[in-house]
Formats: structure tokens, C-alpha cells, sequence
């Protein structure tokens, strides 16, 4: 922990290109060479490892550490690492890793949202695929400045590796609904993906992608048992033996999940469901280890965002300003004529209430005039919605809703100090029924409700800032 470490990295940064481009007196500024700003590059590089990189130092006391003993068997003593590792110093300064953090925080979002959209158990078999994708993620967005990719855009993981992974006491043959075999597109439901699709359908992948088969055999039959070459019950219990292909196919249905090839294969409807929802919270990759599985979070969570931010929409200007945004958001950039019979409303509804909108930043208007005389008769008024200026906007108030609760906060304990200072005395915690009067314990719980609602919104509130700013 350096007096560096807490400095904002683009004043870092731009520190470090001043010192590289620095000139003598009098010389021309000169444009950035390839060389220099791979100096530039090197240099902030080394400043961001320094918080990473941690030195351990030998006790001196200690001395150096003796050969290990030969034992009679010709073998050594097996330590393990831990043991044989110096012991930290304890004097050294630790703190907390926030984008580490950030990573974990985002599984949990997901996790949810996912639960929310497609149920309980499919969230909690996507949070179980997010915790192995995320152990070798170290952040949630690359650093611009060094110009790195995504975090987690290579990362795969396998089905074999999620089932081994995936707690024992969930019930995965929950929440998955039972549709007839020959209504189901096997070749279409696990075709594989190597790039994440830009549009919601299937025509915007690439026509080299062709549907791929189940990889095993023993993942291809889990929940229908193909008993071929056997005979019938009777024949099995009687020993008599059968050619391939003389017994007639039985399949069985086991509902119970108690088998391992059944859980397998019902895990695996629910990692399929997963990859063909509309909000794509995963993607088929790979067909190794009955098949494998990426999350692309830009667009995972963007879809998150759009989610909130409709969500927030409609709560702020109801279902018609919800609709108008939509149809925005969709169409781009739309002639005012155009808009009511497109959200099926009246013209002045749709004027009042793109007004409103426009007044709080959601929404603007671009003027092209037909000619020079700039005549309201002579222009076109195109609406729009832009996303990333809306983001920026909702996220500005939130910070001042977040204000505005914290203030309300510290005016109500400002009006119950006397109550409160009472209850941080030693001798009455933990005894303020019995201490405090009636009046004064009611007064005490009614704050404590207040209280619990205040933080309540602010938590609430900051959860959305990390999904805006964070995620």
C-alpha cells in the first residue's frame, strides 16, 4: 500500500504521458510516436500490478531453512506448501478488493435476475455456472486505458464441470416443463455458438454454423433408456440370451431424478432454457464435456439494464411512457406525426407526455426545417431515445434520491436524539424494554421502522448505481 494507491488512475495516467512527451524549451509539441506510447502503456501497467504484487520477507530470526531428513524409506517428509511458506509480517497492511467484489456482487445480480425470469432453480443452476466462470476473473470492465478486453471473453466452462459443481440438494427436475419429443428442435435448441449473436433471432448468425449433435451417447439418451438387444422381463429373468437387435426398444421415464445421468440431462434443459431466452444468459460454445457454455455479460448486462430502466420509466411516467420509449428505442429516430398511430394513442396524450419525458432528460427532439424560413409549419420534429445519455440521467437521480434519503435520515435521528443517546449507554443495551418507558420504547421502535426503510430505499438505490455505473 503506496501513497500512489489511492490516487485516481487517469490523473496517473496523464502524468505519466506528460513526463513521456515532454519537450525542452523552445522545441515543437509533437504528436505521440508508437514507441512512446508503448512506453506510456508500460509504465501505468507497472503502476496498476504494484497493488497486486506482494512481497514476503523472511524472518531474520528465522535463518534459512535446513535440507529435509532423509527418512529410512528413501523418502522425505511431504509438507505442504502452506507450512514451508514464511510467515507474513504482522504489521502488513491489507485492504479489501473491490473489483473482486464487484465480480462477486454481479453473479449475485445475475444470479436473481435470471431466477426472476425463468425461475428458482434455473437461477440457481446459472449462479453455479457464474461462480466457475468467475473464479480467474479478477474485474467487471476492462480498463480502457491499457485497452484491454473484456474480462471472462474466453472463458468456457463444461456441463461435467456445473454438475460437479452444482449442490446436491437442489432439485433441478423442478421448474422445467414437459413439451412432446416430436414438438422439440434438438438441433436447433443446442446448436452451437462460437460468437455471441448481435440480434435476439437466429437469422443473425452466420449460415457456417451448423446445428451439432449431442456430444456423448450418454448424454444423448440420460432421460429416455434405449434397452436394445434385450428381450422382454420375462426372457431377462430367465437368463435367456438375446441378439443385437432382436429385443424391442423399451423406454422408461424417470421422473424421480434420483439417478446421475437424469440429473445430468435435466441440469442440462435448464442450461439450454438458459441459452434460448430472449435476455441470451448463456451461450453454447463447444460440445466437450457434454457441452460447453460461455456467458457474454456486455450483453447480459445490458439486457439487465434495459430491464431497470423500463422498470424505472414505468413507474415515473406509467405504461404510455413506457410504450413511447419502447417504440423510440426500436425505431430510432421517429417524425412526431408518426408516433400516435404507432403507440395507438391520441395525439395530445403523446404530446403531454413526451414533454414530460423530455423534460427530465429521457427523451429529445431534433428540429429539421424543410427551408430557410425555420417556420414551425415548415419542420420536422424527430423524436428519440437515447440510451447512454438516459443511463446518465437516471443515474444522477438516483444519486440525488440517495441524498435526499440520507438527509431525511439524519433529520429524523436529529429529532430523537434524546432517545437515542439514552439507548447507546452500556447499561441499556439490550434492556430498553425494561429500562425505557412505554411512551419512550414506542417513540424508540416507530424511529427504528423509519430507520430500517430509509437504508432499506439507499440500499435499494446503490444496487442500481452498481448495475448503471459498475457492472
Amino acid at each position: 500500500m503506496r501513497a500512489d494507491s489511492f490516487r485516481n488512475p487517469r490523473d496517473v495516467f496523464r502524468d505519466i504521458e506528460q513526463e513521456m512527451t515532454r519537450t525542452a524549451p523552445g522545441e515543437k509539441t509533437s504528436k505521440i510516436t508508437v514507441e512512446q506510447h508503448g512506453q506510456i502503456m508500460s509504465k501505468y501497467r507497472t503502476f496498476k500490478e504494484q497493488g497486486k504484487s506482494l512481497k514476503r520477507q523472511l524472518d531474520l530470526t528465522r535463518g534459512t531453512s535446513g535440507k529435509r531428513r532423509k527418512l529410512q524409506n528413501g523418502s522425505g517428509r511431504q509438507l505442504d506448501d502452506d507450512l514451508d511458506a514464511p510467515p507474513l509480517n504482522p504489521n502488513i497492511v491489507v485492504r479489501i478488493n473491490h473489483e473482486k467484489c464487484l465480480v462477486e456482487l454481479r453473479n449475485h445480480r445475475l444470479a436473481t435476475f435470471a431466477a426472476d425470469m425463468l425461475g428458482e432453480i434455473t437461477g440457481t443452476v446459472y449462479r453455479g455456472l457464474l461462480d466457475l466462470l468467475s473464479v480467474d476473473m479478477s474485474k467487471c470492465r476492462p480498463d480502457r486505458l491499457l485497452e484491454e478486453e473484456t474480462p471472462g471473453h474466453r472463458l468456457t466452462v463444461t456441463t461435467m464441470e456445473i454438475f460437479q459443481h452444482l449442490d446436491e440438494s437442489v432439485n433441478v427436475q423442478s421448474g422445467i416443463g414437459k413439451a412432446p419429443k416430436d414438438k422439440i428442435d434438438l438441433q436447433s435448441a443446442e446448436k452451437v455458438r462460437a460468437e455471441a449473436q448481435d440480434s435476439d433471432s437466429d437469422s443473425g448468425a452466420s449460415d457456417s454454423e451448423m446445428p451439432v449433435r449431442r456430444p456423448s451417447t450418454a448424454a444423448r439418451g440420460l432421460d429416455v433408456e434405449m434397452d436394445i438387444g434385450s428381450g422382454t422381463e420375462e426372457d431377462q429373468e430367465n437368463g435367456v440370451p438375446q441378439t443385437n437387435g432382436n429385443g424391442r426398444a423399451k423406454v422408461k421415464f424417470e421422473d424421480d431424478g434420483s439417478s446421475r445421468n437424469n440429473r445430468i440431462e435435466q441440469m442440462r434443459q435448464h442450461l439450454l432454457l438458459l441459452a434460448e431466452s430472449p435476455h441470451r444468459f448463456v451461450r453454447h460454445c463447444g460440445v466437450q464435456g457434454c457441452g460447453q457454455w460461455t456467458v457474454d455479460f456486455s450483453k447480459v448486462v445490458k439486457r439487465l439494464k434495459e430491464t431497470e430502466l423500463d422498470a424505472f420509466i414505468e413507474q415515473s411516467f406509467g405504461r404510455h411512457g413506457l410504450r413511447l420509449t419502447r417504440i423510440l428505442r426500436e425505431k430510432g429516430k421517429l417524425d412526431e406525426k408518426m408516433l400516435p398511430s404507432a403507440a395507438l394513442m391520441k395525439k395530445s396524450d403523446v404530446q403531454l407526455k413526451m414533454a414530460a419525458m423530455q423534460m427530465a432528460g429521457l427523451v429529445d427532439v431534433q428540429e429539421v426545417p424543410k427551408d430557410n424560413s425555420r417556420m414551425a409549419n415548415r419542420t420536422l420534429f424527430f423524436w428519440f431515445f437515447d440510451r447512454e445519455q438516459t443511463e446518465l440521467q437516471v443515474l444522477d437521480d438516483i444519486y440525488k434520491a440517495m441524498v435526499r434519503c440520507l438527509e431525511t435520515l439524519q433529520v429524523e435521528r436529529h429529532k430523537e436524539r434524546n432517545i437515542l443517546s439514552f439507548v447507546e449507554r452500556k447499561d441499556v443495551q439490550g434492556k430498553e424494554e425494561e429500562v425505557m418507558t412505554t411512551e419512550h420504547y414506542v417513540k424508540y421502535n416507530e424511529h427504528l421502522a423509519v430507520e430500517q426503510k430509509l437504508l432499506g430505499q439507499v440500499m435499494r438505490l446503490d444496487e442500481m448505481v452498481a448495475i448503471f455505473r459498475d457492472y
